[in-house]
């Protein structure tokens, strides 16, 4: 790999510490897998310092942060911390043209629906890692997920419309980026590794239990 420029380091470190403020980075996501791996422990020095620590699965390939524990007189400096933290980080950029920065958004709750599907495809996958097999990927039929939903809803008349309805949660999970459309394939999708940090194991029975209670308006 040619070595970077400073100007080129500042940008490519940056746009890391921007990347995993937004939410999670995948391994499939070169243009800042490969400079947080460059920089791995100094990214984890900075966050430290935000009371942010970086946990990285090198095996199944995803990195993001979690919120350690802080002293009140931390927590409450954060904001303004996160906030000079950005800062800087443009300011590092400003001058590059070749590298676009990620704009920091913040994180949206989750509607039932869309939980409910994310816990369907988290309990998918850790079933298909119990099974041996030489595929590290689950890979989902778009009627697979139907099938998975379809458990979960009353039986429509009108299986069109219940269709797009399952369409509609299908996108909005891919657009959180625990589902890949596969190139080519508009009906088949993998199941990305970075929804079993996202959706604890240990809840998983609890929170689809307490999901079938509501459904079932118990």
């Amino acid at each position: 790999m040619k070595p970077l420029k400073k100007q080129e380091q500042n940008a490519a470190f940056s746009i890391v510490l921007i990347k995993l403020l937004q939410g999670f980075i995948t391994s499939d996501e070169k243009k800042y897998w490969e400079p947080l791996l460059i920089y791995q422990e100094t990214v984890r020095d900075y966050f430290a310092t935000l009371g942010l620590s970086l946990h990285l699965s090198m095996d199944d390939g995803y990195a993001f942060l979690k919120q350690g524990a802080l002293k009140q007189d931390d927590a409450s400096a954060q904001d303004q911390q996160i906030g000079e933290a950005l800062e800087e980080a443009a300011d590092e950029t400003d001058e590059t043209t070749d590298t676009q920065m990620p704009t920091l958004v913040r994180r949206m709750p989750l509607s039932f629906d869309v939980s409910l599907l994310c816990i369907l495809l988290r309990e998918a996958l850790e079933q298909f890692d119990s099974k041996v097999s030489d595929d590290h990927r689950l890979v989902l039929h778009r009627f697979d997920i139907y099938d998975l939903l379809k458990l979960f809803y009353e039986e429509k008349t009108d299986e069109t419309k219940q269709f797009k309805k399952f369409d509609t949660l299908i996108n909005r999970v891919a657009e959180l980026g625990f589902l890949k459309e596969l190139k080519g394939n508009q009906n088949s999708f993998e199941v990305r590794r970075i929804i079993k940090a996202q959706f604890d194991a240990e809840k998983l029975s609890e929170i689809k239990a307490q999901m079938i209670l509501e459904i079932e308006g118990v």
